[in-house]
């Protein structure tokens, strides 16, 4: 039978406390704790650009770095300006989806309308991911923050002054996409 002793006990409590101490204080001191990563910016830079690229026969194509906007039809490129707000609210939606951890590659659906890219520009940070909304390997949360972003983009561009202007884009399939984008 084997017997331990109280004051062995205490002795080899002690010793362990004061190497788990030791070894805490000496880890901090080899491995200061990172700094938190510092807060997003709370509105666009100056720089901020986005192009929006839907697939398919219901395409749409945005371009904010060259300042144009198509849709389904027979209709040419037609100018266009994101006001201060538009472009606060797509700032916002990037933000929050963590747009520019995600991955290029998201991947295609054989489906075209199912398919988008989408490049935004900010800070002089630049960032393009090509997406299907069917990918398979999304799971729910960041299918969610995926989805937000693109519908934030249809929502601008559904309510545009611009985009308003033009006749209803309809189903598309018959016109097919621009020939010049």
């Amino acid at each position: 039978m084997l017997r331990v002793s109280n004051t062995g006990m205490r002795g080899s409590y002690k010793h362990v406390r004061h190497a788990v101490a030791f070894s805490l204080l000496l880890s901090a001191c080899a491995h200061p704790a990172s700094e938190p990563p510092p807060p997003a910016p709370a509105r666009p830079a100056t720089d901020f650009a986005l192009r929006f690229d839907h697939k398919g026969c219901h395409y749409e194509y945005l371009d904010t770095f060259q300042g144009t906007y198509s849709h389904v039809g027979p209709h040419p490129r037609i100018p266009f300006r994101l006001s201060d707000g538009q472009r606060n609210t797509l700032f916002t939606a990037v933000v929050a989806a963590d747009f520019f951890n995600w991955p290029a590659d998201l991947g295609e659906s054989r489906e075209p309308s199912s398919n988008y890219e989408i490049e935004i520009r900010n800070a002089g940070q630049r960032h393009t991911v090509r997406m299907s909304i069917e990918s398979r390997w999304l799971n729910a949360e960041l299918r969610r923050s995926k989805m937000n972003l693109l519908t934030t983009i249809l929502k601008v561009l559904e309510n545009h002054p611009d985009v308003l202007r033009l006749p209803r884009r309809g189903d598309g399939c018959s016109a097919g996409p621009p020939e010049i984008r």
